[in-house]
This record gives C-alpha cells, structure tokens and sequence, in this order.
C-alpha cells in the first residue's frame, strides 16, 4: 500500500472530482454516445473486409468483450480505487507511473485523433448538406468547428444530459437517411452502381484485410476509455452495471444494422463512412 508521500509524487496532477449527480439512465445514455459515433457508419467496410460469417461473428463477439472489459474497470473503481479520476490514475494506482503515462499517451493521442476524425467528417457532412456552396474542405472543416464551440464549453458530462438526447435522436436519423437512400434504389441498382458483391467470406482474405475489419469494428465499440469518467459522475457508482447493460441493445442493434444492410447494398465495394455512398443530393435539401 502506497503511503501519502509516495502516492503523491506518483499523481502528476492533482485534479477534483466533477459533483455526482448523474443517474444510471444517464450513465447509459453517455455510454451510448460514447460508443455510437462514427464508427457505426464504417460498420458497412468492415463487413465488407470480412465478408457475411466473419463480419457477423465478430460483430457479435465484441459486445460481451466491450461489456467484460467495462464491468471490470467498474469492479476495480468500486471496490480498490473509489476515488480514480481515469484510466490513466486507475493504472497509475493499480501498476505505477510509468503505466500512468503509457496510459495517458494511448488514451489522449486516440480521443485526439478520433476528434479530429469527428470533425472532418462533420465538415463533410455539411459540404453535403450545401452541395451548391462552392467551398474548400478545409473551409467546412473549420465551419464545423465554430458550430461544436459552443457545445464545448459544457465541463462535466452530466451536463450534456440534454445534448445526449439530441445525440441519440441524430444518430438514428443519420443512419436512418443512409439506409433509406440505399433500400430505396434496391440492391441489384446500389450493387451495379458500386460494382461490389457479397460473400459468406471475403475474397482474398488475408492478414492485413482481416486486422482492418476487426479494428474498425472494435474502434466502434471501444468505450471503455470514457468509463471511469462516467462511474465517477454517478449518484450510485454500483449501478453502472444497469447503465452497460441498458444499453447494449442500441449499441448491437445500430451496428448490425447497418453492417448487414451497408454491406447486403454496397457489397465489397464498401469504402469509408457510409454517407460517402450515398447519391449526390439524396439526402440533401
């Protein structure tokens, strides 16, 4: 056991913990739109990586691995450190600084990484939203930004309790206008279109194809890097197992969905976000 000087010198940053008032129906919300964000819209390539029985399977095997992985940081919060601010403090409690930083680096440079990713693709979505504003990418990215400023400022999660609503809301009508602008052109006009097809097993499936579909589908589930986060904001931290669970259906539901059906439509022609595959104007004004 670490006495205070020691455990001290190991914390590089002295934080406070956010006030506790989120309830579990919260904590499942914010697991949800952690986990449900761009990833859902390459669901379709990583099917097409792998094909229908390997893209199925894993699909459906990284769900029990996101929820062990989840009640297990949960277990250790609640029972050894009460008190941890993240996963990189859980780490430096459980295995010392040098896990800390390792942990830091891995964790940050990724969120850093997939904002980023977020924020490209929001400034795609409204070049396509305004495909008459004759506009530089890097002028729509930057729009993009200005329009998440605001959002930004919020400093807890439980305060974005309403924001996770519109989360929700958006993800299930994005996702839904894809979709739609698929089914209502049918398979064979969307397979002929994008010249793919579809197989029980990827053809040429090899090394390097099979590691890029199963990262894409375990970047869509990734959420364990939030949950400490998410545990320490809880009115009851016990009842984090309730929130994980409650929201496994959505999260199962909206990448099998739009895995089979992006894949059954597009075939192995499946590339990228899934709006990329959507007819200039479709979905637009």
């Amino acid at each position: 056991m670490l006495d205070k000087k020691s455990d001290a010198e190991l914390r590089p940053v002295q934080d406070d913990a956010p006030p506790r008032h989120a309830t579990w129906l919260t904590a499942s919300q914010l697991i949800i739109a952690d986990v449900i964000g761009i990833g859902v819209m390459a669901m379709a390539e990583a099917f097409a990586d792998l094909g229908w029985v390997l893209g199925v399977a894993c699909c459906l095997l990284m769900l029990p691995l996101n929820q062990l992985s989840g009640l297990m940081v949960w277990q250790t919060i609640v029972e050894v450190h009460p008190d941890t601010l993240s996963l990189a403090d859980l780490a430096r409690r459980c295995l010392g600084r040098a896990a800390y930083w390792a942990t830091y680096v891995l964790v940050y440079s990724f969120i850093f990484m997939t904002l980023g990713d977020y924020l490209l693709s929001l400034g795609l979505c409204l070049q396509i939203l305004f495909p008459d504003a004759e506009l530089p990418s890097y002028v729509w990215t930057c729009l993009a930004a200005a329009v998440l400023l605001p959002f930004c400022q919020v400093r807890t999660l439980n305060s974005t309790a309403v924001l996770l609503w519109v989360n929700s809301a958006t993800i299930v009508l994005s996702v839904g206008l894809c979709l739609g602008a698929l089914i209502a052109d049918g398979p064979e006009a969307t397979l002929a279109r994008s010249g793919g097809s579809t197989h029980l097993v990827a053809t040429g499936l090899g090394w390097r194809q099979f590691t890029s579909g199963v990262s894409k589908m375990a970047f869509a589930y990734v959420g364990v890097l939030m949950y400490p986060e998410i545990i320490l904001e809880m009115e009851a931290p016990r009842d984090f197992p309730k929130a994980l669970y409650a929201g496994a259906p959505f999260q199962l539901a909206a990448f099998m969905t739009v895995g089979c059906v992006g894949y059954r439509y597009l075939g192995d022609a499946a590339h990228g976000l899934l709006i990329n595959a959507v007819p200039p104007g479709a979905i637009s004004p």
